[in-house]
């Protein structure tokens, strides 16, 4: 009971402090998309810029743009793609038919062979591309910028889950934490190179690969989204939500509806879930 109490608090004063910023013009808006089994965030600029991170499996994440009335413009700045895994990449080709994207972003890494990422890079063909990696940083306008935190030069890994390309998006003085399909290799550079985020978007679908506990003890979200859908892989994993209810974090999935997010450049919050 005191759980859900302390929930519905921080639910009241993030909508508080959503209809505040909104009033003042001067916030950003993440959004991480309900797309099914798979990934798909958007993210709207206070100075009115577009992102997205992942496309998720399918036309979902045309839903999730159309249906909001603040996205309305049809120019896409930045696409970043995490990995080349269709529940990442298939609904980025969907995007690419219909909006003009000025920069698609994404790691060094081998060629991937599957056909979504094959017809995605065939439309990449007339589109400014940049190959990132840990280190590099991206300042989108004044306030706001993308770190770029992983994979590090030279790295490897049998399964593309694990050279996810992981994001800090830093608004001010806020971060929220995408990480992709990133495992432990990732969370344990991390934990010895990084400090605490706001927000965390849960790794992997919450696998039980993932967000380890020394890794949530660095991290330190207040909020963690969970993206996952109808599936036979167990997300997210009953060893995950534990972990992260221990640790403190307000815990949304997006199977729940799209999780849409706010931050006035101090904190992040919960704007609404549907």
């Amino acid at each position: 009971m005191k759980n859900k109490i302390l929930a519905l608090i921080f639910i009241i004063i993030s909508i508080f402090v959503f209809f505040i910023a909104q009033k003042n013009n001067d916030y950003l808006q993440l959004n991480i998309c309900d797309v099914g089994q798979g990934d798909g965030a958007i993210i709207r600029s206070a100075g009115g810029k577009l992102i997205v991170v992942d496309g998720g499996p399918d036309r979902k994440i045309l839903d999730c743009i159309e249906e909001l009335s603040v996205f309305k413009a049809k120019t896409i700045d930045y696409m970043i793609l995490t990995h080349p895994h269709k529940d990442h990449v298939a609904g980025l080709v969907e995007l690419l038919e219909r909006y003009d994207v000025g920069i698609v972003i994404m790691a060094y890494e081998e060629s991937y062979d599957n056909d979504e990422y094959e017809v995605f890079r065939e439309k990449l063909e007339d589109i400014n591309m940049e190959w990132v990696m840990s280190g590099e940083v991206f300042e989108i306008e004044e306030g706001l910028r993308l770190e770029f935190v992983w994979p590090i030069y030279g790295y490897s890994a049998k399964n593309v889950n694990d050279e996810s390309l992981v994001t800090r998006i830093v608004y001010k003085n806020s971060c929220f934490l995408l990480t992709g399909d990133a495992g432990s290799d990732f969370e344990k550079y991390y934990a010895e190179n990084f400090s605490d985020c706001d927000g965390l978007k849960v790794g992997h679908h919450g696998s039980k690969f993932a967000t380890s506990k020394y890794f949530l003890e660095v991290v330190r979200p207040k909020i963690a989204v969970i993206s996952s859908g109808e599936n036979t892989y167990g997300h997210p994993s009953g060893e995950v939500l534990s972990r992260l209810s221990q640790s403190g974090a307000n815990i949304f999935r997006t199977n729940e509806g799209t999780v849409k997010i706010v931050s006035s450049g101090l904190e992040w919050y919960i704007a609404d879930t549907k």
